[in-house]
């Protein structure tokens, strides 16, 4: 495998899993039985999550990652507040 696909590779598979963390979280904030308490909780990981790093790797097109992490923990905070 070429290190250009296997970079490109890498990096979906590292937006798909955000992706997938993200729609979960979104799922809870939807439900209409959420407590305030529950909402704090999803914030807090929200919080982490913005403040996680990508590893350092010559794979993985860090920016980009974090670009789309940025992205989808607002629309998070938007559908939580909304």
């Amino acid at each position: 495998m070429s290190p250009e696909i296997e970079a490109e590779l890498r990096t979906t598979v590292a937006s798909l899993r955000v992706k997938t963390s993200c729609q979960e979280l979104l799922i809870l904030a939807l439900l209409p039985l959420l407590e305030p308490h529950q909402k704090s909780a999803l914030r807090d990981r929200l919080d982490a999550m913005e403040s996680g790093e990508v590893v350092g790797s010559r794979l993985i097109e860090a920016e980009r990652v974090e670009s789309e992490t940025a992205i989808w923990v607002q629309t998070m905070r938007e559908a939580l507040d909304g």
